[in-house]
């Protein structure tokens, strides 16, 4: 048993279902949601590297994301991806939180991004 999970059936609930699933996405949904995914030694890798590519498709995004994002290093044999990530928003905004995010977390491993940001370059499609 699970702390502070609580036993429910769909008898006890008060409200519609689907009241109930539309407040979970609004609570989820929230401006600026990103979710990334990288190794430790993808990490180590991409704060070694100097050169960065980044790449995007709004087309097969994860349902509550609208986007799907990749950053990439480059070494002398091949381009490799590092971090995948899920942007729940389509502004920079969303961007600055990602790469914000990254640099926390990399720095409180005592990895030091050795490349630098250009925050003016992340522009998105408004379609």
């Amino acid at each position: 048993m699970l702390c502070g999970l609580k036993h429910r059936r769909l008898t006890d609930v008060d409200e519609p279902v689907t009241k109930l699933y539309e407040d979970e996405v609004k609570r989820f949904v929230k401006p600026y949601k990103v979710i990334a995914f990288g190794s430790e030694q993808a990490l180590n890798l991409l704060s070694i590297n100097p050169r960065w590519n980044d790449d995007g498709t709004f087309w097969t995004s994860p349902a509550l994301f609208s986007q799907s994002y990749y950053l990439h290093v480059w070494n002398e044999f091949s381009m490799k991806p590092i971090v995948y990530s899920c942007c729940q928003d389509k502004s920079e905004e969303c961007y600055h939180e990602l790469l914000k995010l990254l640099l926390t977390y990399t720095t409180k491993k005592k990895y030091y991004i050795k490349s630098i940001i250009n925050f003016n370059r992340f522009r998105t499609r408004n379609d």
